[in-house]
């Protein structure tokens, strides 16, 4: 089966909601981008993906509902 895995650290999350923010117009990193984020978060880019998925899923519902 599968194990629960743990919340990323603060630090990391900081990185990526920074970024998000940064970039809130078109909150989609292109390789290149991920690449950049990988090497300062010391994530895969499937944790990334997933990251950015949620975000935006977050972020965007609480815009709409105020």
């Amino acid at each position: 089966g599968r194990t629960k895995k743990g919340n990323l650290p603060k630090w990391t999350v900081d990185i990526l909601t920074e970024w998000y923010f940064e970039h809130k117009r078109n909150p989609f990193p292109k390789q290149d981008q991920k690449d950049e984020l990988k090497a300062r978060t010391k994530l895969r880019d499937k944790q990334i993906d997933n990251w950015f998925i949620n975000a935006r899923r977050r972020k965007v519902g609480k815009i709409a509902k105020t």
